[in-house]
């Protein structure tokens, strides 16, 4: 019985030995660093800001290109139920949620006419108090414009697809 507990506490001891032995390289390998030098500007595509036009019960929006490259943008917009949105067809072609702006965007160009505007408005009963509660809120994405062999703007129906619910496909 002697000889069993013996090998057994020399069983642990070993395994212990073993064990601290192995924690110190794992630690160093863990904690070692060096640290990066130097600086690389990385193009991610284009760059988009929201340009809003406010009042009492509505709100415009414009998008304007502050990158530099073309861009197309959509955007969608989230307020009260009974909102209703005015879009000239001539620029905006909603589709899934989201209104999509028919043309590409050239560095610096905001498209800010008043027919390239989107409008959110909603009325309510005289004397409504809306307060701080009242919100129109604007969603917006941009992505560098992509052409097709012909030099033609590629459909908006590819634009964005692999950031739909469904891939793009269908409705």
């Amino acid at each position: 019985m002697k000889k069993v507990m013996k090998r057994n506490v020399l069983f642990v001891i070993a395994t212990v030995l073993v064990l601290s032995l192995s924690v110190g390289f794992a630690s160093a390998y863990f904690s070692d660093h060096d640290a990066a030098q130097g600086t690389a500007t990385i193009h991610m595509g284009g760059q988009s800001s929201i340009v809003e036009k406010v009042d009492k019960d509505s709100k415009s929006v414009q998008i304007k290109n502050t990158g530099d490259t073309e861009i197309v943008v959509r955007v969608a917009i989230y307020g009260p139920t009974d909102m209703k949105i005015s879009a000239d067809e001539n620029y905006w072609k909603e589709m899934k949620g989201f209104y999509y702006y028919k043309y590409a965007l050239q560095p610096g160009e905001s498209g800010i006419t008043v027919a390239g505007t989107l409008v959110a408005e909603t009325t309510y009963p005289a004397g409504t108090d809306l307060g701080s509660q009242y919100e129109i809120v604007v969603v917006q994405e941009c992505e560098q414009a992509h052409y097709d062999e012909n030099n033609k703007l590629v459909d908006m129906d590819e634009w964005f697809t692999d950031r739909t619910d469904n891939g793009g496909e269908g409705e």
